[in-house]
């Protein structure tokens, strides 16, 4: 097996003409996993891919790797954190965004 071999769907921004900010890539990714962007969740460490997740109508987890939280919740993150294991994996399946706690 190959990394490739886990996932359902892989797509390259050197197939779109607009990068980031431009929700291109992510809109076809989601459109390649048969699923509407509304369902669909996008991690970024960069505030233009933020604004494409928002400008695609996604969720966005912004994930802060150098002092640029303020930055990422300013580009429209619905979250931010330093780390996906920040993320509360329970309220992701419930369909929402949430940092997990102590006692999540």
């Amino acid at each position: 097996m190959t990394l490739l071999d886990y996932f359902d769907a892989n797509v390259s921004g050197r197939d779109f003409a607009h990068g980031k900010p431009a929700p291109d890539i992510f809109l076809a990714a989601a459109d390649e996993l048969g699923d509407p962007p509304a369902r669909a969740i996008v991690m970024e460490d960069a505030a233009a891919g933020v604004q494409a997740a928002r400008a695609g109508e996604m969720g966005a987890i912004g994930v802060s790797r150098k002092d640029d939280a303020d930055q990422l919740a300013a580009a429209g993150a619905d979250i931010v954190v330093k780390s996906l294991d920040d993320v509360d994996l329970s309220a992701l399946r419930e369909g929402r965004l949430a940092v997990a706690t102590a006692a999540a």
